[in-house]
């Protein structure tokens, strides 16, 4: 995942103002920082819009944090609020101390401006500006297409595994789904929700790529505050979002040690304590976990707890990589071609033998994904009813040794010699 680009602008007057902001956010790894040293007057004679328009557009940053000197931050934020001419609108004042505040501005961002003190995490409140949710929560409308969408394949790798998804979608028990990016690890996970009692319940999809280790146990399991008055200031957390539904973690073996133990309770108790919290809470989820590598290589490299392996892989699904079910290239990519007919309007059909010989050879390490991105550029591309291999984008290979008829054949007669020598064993 590319790292968000951040622009530190330091306006205050001291020179150690905003040092430990700074050294924060250089030290993280969530974000990559870019950090620059002015006098509040320089900007205010030049016109703070207008020097950060042109520092905006060479550092072409995600998010701008602007430190500025006391009594500035009401002012700055209300007439950058009241302008439509810069490009980022004030999303998060922090104000860390009584002698300088913060002014947080990203693109296309809500025209609101919250307040923050030292009391709360700022790389929290920051990381939020940047990322407001890691999450995506599947919506009423889209259920059904998600339900109806096919899973197309007859290898036998394949449909073994796709023949576990009945099952895990009529129990509760944890699931744990492994396979290469692209081979259609969330497509299951998906499958299994919309199958099961659940299915009208919330589905939260998290890739856990995305949460800070700093704060993946407050995205979890939720954070109480108090705040001046002493009221308590509950933000839940994904746990508490897909109650009585599904939470789905892709790449679940990025979170942190701690937390794969805290987790791992939830699933055994059903309770779970919020960061800051006096007291525990409950939910009924069923979790649904992904890993792009295998689950021994994860645990060989201390990256994936062995306690809570065994706690959420009730159910084990092994997706095949697409090099490893060649028979199933042409029907999948003749289904991609009918989808995007009327995305791009295209009076493709069907593909010439030389192009679908040339899937068939090619070793696709973006699995499915990358067979649907090659299907719709060579749509897009083609001017006729038959896609060509001139169409195609993909690696050349001129010493392909067999005619599509003459490989499948061969892949035929050894698929025949494997079943006749496993007929064997047994016998």
């Amino acid at each position: 995942m590319e790292l968000p680009n951040v622009l530190l602008i330091d306006l205050g007057r001291k020179e150690t103002s905003s040092s430990v902001l700074r050294e924060t956010l250089q030290s993280s790894s969530i974000m990559r920082v870019h950090a620059l040293k002015n006098s509040f007057e320089t900007f205010e004679a030049g016109g703070v819009e207008k020097c950060l328009t042109r520092v905006a557009s060479f550092f072409d940053p995600d998010l701008i944090i602007l430190v500025l000197p006391a009594g500035q931050l009401k002012k700055v934020s209300f007439n950058l609020s009241r302008s439509n001419r810069l490009g980022f609108i004030p999303l998060v004042s922090i104000n860390i101390s009584r002698s300088f505040g913060i002014l947080v501005l990203k693109s296309d961002a809500p025209s609101e401006i919250t307040e923050a003190t030292c009391g709360e995490s700022i790389l929290s409140v920051l990381w939020s500006a940047i990322d407001p949710s890691p999450l995506s929560i599947v919506k009423a409308g889209t259920r059904q297409d998600l339900k109806q969408a096919p899973l197309i394949g007859k290898n036998l790798l394949f449909l073994r595994q796709l023949d576990k998804v009945p099952l895990a979608a009529v129990c509760n028990s944890g699931v744990l789904i492994e396979g290469e990016p692209g081979t259609g690890r969330n497509t299951f996970a998906h499958r299994i929700h919309l199958l099961g009692d659940r299915a009208e319940k919330p589905l939260v999809h998290v890739d856990c790529r995305l949460i800070p280790p700093d704060l993946a146990q407050q995205e979890l399991f939720g954070l109480e505050t108090r705040d001046d008055r002493g009221v308590v200031v509950s933000t839940p957390g994904l746990i508490q979002k897909g109650h009585g539904g599904t939470l789905f973690l892709e790449e679940i073996d990025m979170l942190p040690a701690s937390v794969q133990v805290r987790l791992l309770q939830f699933l055994r108790d059903g309770a779970f304590k919020p960061l800051g919290a006096k007291s525990e809470k409950r939910a009924d989820v069923r979790l649904i976990g992904s890993l792009r590598n295998s689950a021994e290589d994860s645990m060989r490299t201390g990256k994936l707890r062995r306690d809570f392996y065994y706690g959420v892989s009730v159910i084990s699904i092994k997706l095949p990589a697409l090099r490893k079910r060649r028979e199933d290239i042409p029907r999948l990519a003749l289904h991609f071609l009918d989808s995007c007919r009327t995305k791009f309007r295209t009076e493709a059909r069907s593909f010439s033998e030389e192009a679908l010989r040339k899937f068939a050879f090619y070793d696709w390490p973006g699995n499915i994904r990358e067979l649907k991105h090659s299907v719709e550029f060579a749509a897009s591309r083609s001017r006729s009813s038959v896609i060509q291999e001139t169409d195609l984008r993909l690696p050349c290979r001129d010493d392909l040794p067999y005619s599509l008829q003459e490989a499948k054949q061969r892949f035929t007669s050894k698929l025949s010699r494997k079943a006749l020598y496993a007929k064997h064993l047994v016998s």
